[in-house]
């Protein structure tokens, strides 16, 4: 793209976006279409982006935050808020998320609008020291472990226990009732369906 072209305009529309890209919604990637002659200053400039890139796979991956982006008019889009884009004709008014918990897969079925909360309720397991699924902490000086959760921006206190099999259950107990996603906590590589998961009641 020529960002000295005055007649460029800065904002991407789904129009815009097709025109540039070809989306495949079953593996997620973005290739660049061949760019007419009216996005270009000079002929030079035309023949020569599009021997470069024409063709050629959109975007590069962010190694520190996992998400793909396309430069467009000078400015990076998230691929994921492109995808939707064009297969929608809008921009999302909402997050989106990444079901299978990877931000680099893009296929359409991996995809769907949350609010910030709702993202929040399918993260992917915890990579701490302790190697402690989400939502289970060790209290300072005890070997007991306490469970939390948190519902509509209120954090709650599950209880404290013994092992890490029982506040493993109180928190699955608790996700299911506030509809935590079913991917929550969990690693899902494929996007396949979850794992089914196994809640046994605490006894009171």
């Amino acid at each position: 793209m020529n960002e000295r072209n005055p007649q460029v305009s800065p904002e991407v529309t789904a129009e815009i976006a097709r025109e540039f890209l070809e989306y495949n919604p079953e593996t997620g990637m973005m290739i660049w279409r061949v760019r007419p002659r009216k996005w270009f200053t000079t002929d030079a400039e035309h023949r020569t982006w599009n021997s470069k890139y024409a063709g050629r796979q959109a975007g590069t991956l962010k190694t520190d935050t996992g998400y793909r982006g396309v430069r467009i008019f000078g400015r990076r889009y998230p691929e994921h808020r492109l995808a939707w884009l064009m297969q929608t004709g809008a921009w999302p008014e909402t997050e989106l998320d990444h079901i299978n918990h990877r931000r680099d897969d893009n296929r359409w079925k991996n995809l769907r609008p949350v609010t910030s909360s709702e993202n929040r309720q399918n993260l992917g397991r915890r990579c701490n020291g302790r190697l402690l699924p989400l939502g289970i902490d060790r209290l300072p000086g005890s070997k007991k472990l306490r469970a939390r959760i948190t519902v509509d921006g209120v954090k709650m206190e599950l209880g404290r226990f013994d092992t890490e099999e029982e506040a493993v259950r109180a928190r699955e107990v608790a996700e299911i009732a506030a509809g935590y996603h079913p991917n929550h906590g969990r690693d899902v590589v494929e996007g396949e369906e979850p794992p089914i998961r196994i809640v046994v009641q605490l006894d009171d």
